[in-house]
């Protein structure tokens, strides 16, 4: 976890959860972050669509804990892909994560809608 100011701000996990592990995934905890182009926490799904408008066209999948998430397929030209995890319309969860290793949703790690 990387703080800035006292508080949580980016989340990293690595491949064997150990500092000398590949990073695997990086997720935003806290609006003191955001996406390049302003997309942070508490947002709303419209603006999600508005700023990238290449956002996956399949059906969102669902979380147990009823979350939805798109995602973008690899940013730029990199292995990685950014995903969006929204609860009533509003961004909850934000990762980039490496296309390895498929989706893995953040709101199953901690309680859906809860940074």
């Amino acid at each position: 976890m990387f703080k800035a100011e006292g508080k949580d701000v980016v989340m990293v996990f690595t491949s064997n959860g150990q500092l000398s592990g590949s990073v695997t995934t990086i997720s935003i905890q806290s609006t003191a972050t955001s996406t390049q182009s302003g997309l942070t926490l508490g947002d709303s799904t419209k603006k999600m669509f508005q700023l990238f408008p290449d956002i996956y066209g399949h059906e969102p999948y669902h979380h147990p804990a009823t979350c939805r998430s798109w995602g973008v397929d690899q940013l730029g030209d990199g292995p990685w892909s950014i995903y969006f995890e929204s609860d009533a319309e509003v961004i909850k969860h934000i990762s980039v994560q490496a296309d390895d290793k498929g989706f893995q949703p953040i709101g199953a790690i901690g309680p859906c809608g809860a940074p």
